[in-house]
């Protein structure tokens, strides 16, 4: 039972990851200030994907309503997710999440957890941007 439930939830993990990489696959990508990004016509948040190679993914909305210090400033956050390692962090806390999927504290600590590696990295872009 145990190695179906790891089974099942590595599936799941697996098949979300392999879909934001597809959907990934097919957005624009642009170069803003030495930066590669892709520009998402979705409304999302911004966000940083990929452990080994980095995407910033920015909706094409903030790039055309934010002011130049805004985007920067955003971009910088999520540079700072990528130089803290949050990212390693992430799948590190999926894989044991797949490996105790038993313990419901895991599941309910994800969102504290996300929330927190969110906070650490709002108040390091604070220090460094000024």
């Amino acid at each position: 039972m145990y190695v179906w439930g790891v089974s099942a939830y590595a599936a799941l993990l697996f098949y979300r990851r392999r879909k934001l990489k597809k959907s990934l696959a097919g957005m624009e990508k642009r170069k803003v200030w030495d930066t590669v990004i892709y520009v998402t016509k979705m409304p999302v948040t911004p966000s940083t994907m990929g452990v080994f190679r980095h995407k910033i993914v920015i909706p094409e909305i903030i790039l055309k309503e934010y002011s130049r210090e805004e985007l920067q400033t955003i971009l910088l956050h999520e540079k700072t997710h990528i130089h803290l390692g949050h990212l390693l962090f992430y799948l590190l806390w999926d894989i044991l999440r797949t490996l105790l999927w038993l313990n419901p504290f895991l599941t309910i600590g994800t969102k504290y957890f996300r929330e927190d590696m969110e906070e650490i990295c709002d108040f390091v872009t604070i220090q460094r941007s000024g």
